[in-house]
């Protein structure tokens, strides 16, 4: 174990070789930290794909008019099952907006409404009424049922409420 070809002692000579090893690792942690920051700066000016689907359907409209046609006559079911839960969404918000306005209390007889609540509609579809929030109503089951298709104020008077 002699000294190695440079003429340096075998202490001096690693001591070399460790700085020269920590200086090219401390120029690759540097490298990597610049092409980090430069893939996270592409990252973040990067349209996403719902930025490039909408720019694509706004440069083709007819064409995207005519896959988004063709997608749900080929998926019938995946069309119905999203109308129904657009509807069922919708009928959970209604009964939560009446039954706040109804301090959860049946609106003809006034008795706590439990689970079982069936949505009424004032005026009757039957008689031209609207399925409009202002003509719905929450009401015990027996209450719907009594009432059925008639005009609000013929149910009233067969109450006994107006004469």
């Amino acid at each position: 174990m002699g000294l190695p070809a440079d003429g340096l002692p075998n202490a001096e000579f690693r001591a070399g070789q460790k700085a020269a090893r920590d200086a090219k690792a401390a120029e690759r942690a540097a490298e990597k930290i610049e092409s980090d920051a430069a893939r996270e700066v592409d990252r973040l000016t990067r349209p996403t794909p719902r930025e490039r689907n909408r720019a694509w359907r706004t440069a083709n409209p007819a064409r995207a008019r005519g896959l988004v046609r063709s997608w749900k006559l080929a998926h019938p079911d995946e069309v119905r099952a999203a109308k129904r839960g657009r509807h069922i969404a919708k009928r959970a918000a209604t009964i939560e907006i009446l039954s706040k306005a109804q301090r959860g209390r049946c609106a003809i007889c006034h008795c706590r409404l439990g689970d079982e609540v069936h949505i009424d509609h004032i005026m009757p579809k039957a008689l031209g009424g609207s399925n409009r929030r202002s003509n719905l109503q929450l009401t015990c089951a027996p209450c719907n049922m009594a009432k059925g298709p008639r005009h609000p104020l013929d149910h009233a008077r067969s109450l006994g409420l107006l004469l």
